[in-house]
């Protein structure tokens, strides 16, 4: 059997995919003075967009510097024609919170008034959509029309993803992170837009390869379509997907749906395509393995680790001729991720651009004064001894550590690190059925999440304190609070405010009375303002002395993002009381050593004690082993 190295090798030397990606140059001219409304703050910017022809399918724009994510909900592109408008919604997160280009495809663009011809737009407005106010100036430091990128990513509809298209939206995103990373272009597809290409064959508006990120009732016809696309020369990426016509024209034979047993899979061992240990973070129950059919082309180029982080030999990931096949849905953008992807796109012939990021050379160093002490929040309550033995060593000096809010059970020992019992508030987690049933019968649970209590509700709180007097009992060297806020369907109000500041209140009373000493902190969000947005008041609770400190959620992969959350919770409160976030392993963010380390200077810089990583995985200890190497 030939080894993924030769596979990949194969491929880049057989298969040349030349897909034109025409481009055409824009001159953003003098922009007008921004306009700042209630809800929203838009520039103009004159625009030239050159002579595009029929290719034209997408607007690339890219700003000068990030928007501030945790005060921009959305961003509207609109391009004026005629007389009239053309707009089209982009997410912020994905877009202009991260200061990267972003490509909008045409069709993505819905006119308002009476517009002419798109491509004869002559003036951009860029309107990004308030959380709050914010003061950074929107400059536009790139406008173009472009052509067909050769990557699509498929966006599955009720077609593919019937009930699931929130889902669908949310894995596409996912898997445009990772892309993005790579430093490679790309457009998002729906899947019907996708089966309409494929009907006009392989011409220049066709993607060399195309990624389905979630498609799980992907339709016979669709399948054989898809691999008529692959038979004719295109290269696919196809994750979590059970169809068998599929799977055959990839070298597999998905599934079925296979459970991980009593422990969870972790992360997906991808050594065998990268030539080195890596590991890759990916929690799961289950999975949908792609099993490699005898003379199909297809090898395992990963396979899953348990909850203790041990090997096993259920297969994550294959690699053909023809496309790459997950037993799962994407990946967050970790670093490792990013490189495992990078070398699939590149085995199928999509080699990275001319001057796209490589990987630094030298190790980054952690801060040499006043460096602060580094901790972790980790996930599960069971650490894996591959964890344990080596935390003090790589510097992490505490532990946060999720437990169930009734486990009241002594936590192992490590050594060297501190552990605090980190205990979600006012979760269902653990309750007896019958007093379930009481707290719905008394209209006591979120209107918008039963599996939570309603936090404004005093006689909650007293559970959730009843909870936390019993951890505290534990053993462990503090009580770690989270979820001490309201739903963000809850409009912000002084009522409310004053509800959860309350809790806060008594809590503390209860846990320092229980055991006298014990350390007492919160994870919160970012800033005060976004915290308020929450009715989560947290200024006042270090004010009145109700925690020792709060763990600010600062989680952005923009060191100057960072540090602009930083200083605004530097203005509320003095730096030995802030330990802040940064998001190793966040849902917002999933940084590589060098932006940690330069986070991490961020945190020096400001005189705060110690800096916190979410979460504790292989991506965080690839991170930590970076920074002894740098040492």
């Amino acid at each position: 059997m030939r080894s993924p190295a030769t596979i990949a090798k194969a491929i880049v030397a057989a298969v040349l995919l030349a897909i034109p990606c025409l481009q055409y140059a824009a001159e953003p001219l003098a922009a007008q003075p921004a306009v700042s409304e209630s809800e929203r703050t838009f520039r103009d910017f004159s625009f030239s967009p050159g002579q595009p022809d029929g290719a034209t399918t997408a607007l690339r724009v890219r700003l000068a510097s990030p928007l501030p994510r945790d005060k921009v909900r959305a961003v509207t592109i609109y391009l004026k024609s005629g007389d009239g408008w053309y707009a089209a919604p982009v997410g912020a997160a994905d877009a202009f919170c991260g200061a990267r280009a972003v490509r909008i495809s045409l069709q993505g663009f819905a006119p308002e008034g009476n517009p002419g011809a798109i491509v004869k737009s002559s003036l951009i407005r860029v309107s990004a959509w308030k959380r709050a106010d914010f003061t950074n100036e929107i400059v536009l430091a790139e406008a173009a029309f472009d052509g067909p990128a050769r990557i699509a990513i498929v966006r599955s509809t009720e077609r593919s993803a019937p009930g699931e298209t929130a889902l669908a939206v949310e894995m596409a995103d996912r898997c445009a992170s990772i892309v993005g990373k790579t430093g490679r272009d790309f457009d998002f597809i729906s899947d019907e837009d996708f089966a309409r290409l494929k009907g006009r064959g392989r011409d220049k508006a066709m993607p060399s390869l195309a990624f389905l990120p979630y498609s799980p009732a992907l339709s016979d016809d669709d399948a054989k379509s898809l691999a008529a696309f692959a038979e004719a020369g295109g290269r696919l990426v196809v994750f979590c997907c059970a169809n068998r016509k599929l799977g055959k024209a990839l070298g597999v034979e998905p599934g079925p749906w296979r459970s991980s047993g009593k422990r969870a899979f972790t992360a997906m061992d991808c050594e065998p395509l990268l030539g080195g240990q890596r590991r890759i973070p990916h929690f799961t129950e289950g999975v949908i393995p792609p099993h490699p059919l005898p003379d199909g082309g297809a090898e395992k180029i990963a396979t899953w680790i348990t909850e203790y982080a041990k090997p096993t030999r259920q297969v994550a990931a294959t690699l053909a001729p023809c496309g790459a096949w997950f037993a799962h849905i994407p990946p967050r953008a970790y670093p490792a991720a990013v490189d495992f992807l990078d070398a699939i796109m590149t085995a199928l012939v999509e080699p990275k651009p001319d001057g796209a990021s490589a990987p630094a050379d030298a190790a980054p160093a952690l801060p040499q004064e006043k460096c602060p002490s580094l901790a972790a929040w980790a996930n599960a309550p069971d650490i894996p001894a591959a964890y344990a033995d080596r935390l003090a060593g790589l510097g992490i000096e505490a532990l946060y550590v999720r437990r169930k809010p009734t486990d009241v059970s002594e936590p192992a020992k490590i050594p060297g690190v501190a552990l605090h019992a980190w205990i979600s508030c006012f979760t269902t987690e653990g309750l007896p059925p019958d007093v379930l049933e009481r707290l719905k019968r008394e209209n006591r649970l979120s209107a918008t999440n039963p599996s939570w209590m309603e936090p404004t509700v005093k006689a909650n709180g007293e559970i959730t304190i009843r909870q936390l007097v019993k951890a505290a009992k534990s053993g462990v060297a503090g009580i770690h609070l989270d979820y001490v806020r309201t739903s963000s369907a809850t409009p912000q109000s002084a009522e409310a405010t004053a509800a959860i500041t309350e809790f806060v209140r008594e809590a503390s009373k209860a846990v320092r009375k229980a055991k006298p000493g014990i350390v007492l902190s919160a994870a919160v969000f970012g800033t005060p303002e976004s915290a308020a947005h929450h009715n989560q008041d947290w200024p006042t609770w270090l004010e009145e002395g109700l925690v020792d400190y709060v763990c600010p959620m600062t989680y952005t992969e923009s060191p100057e993002e960072f540090a602009g959350y930083l200083g605004a919770c530097l203005a509320v409160a003095p730096a030995d009381k802030l330990r802040p976030g940064i998001g190793t392993g966040a849902n917002e963010s999933q940084v590589d050593a060098a932006t940690a380390a330069a986070e991490l200077a961020e945190v020096a810089k400001a005189g705060c004690p110690e800096a916190i990583f979410f979460t504790l995985n292989d991506s965080l200890i690839e991170v930590l082993e970076a920074f002894k190497r740098g040492e």
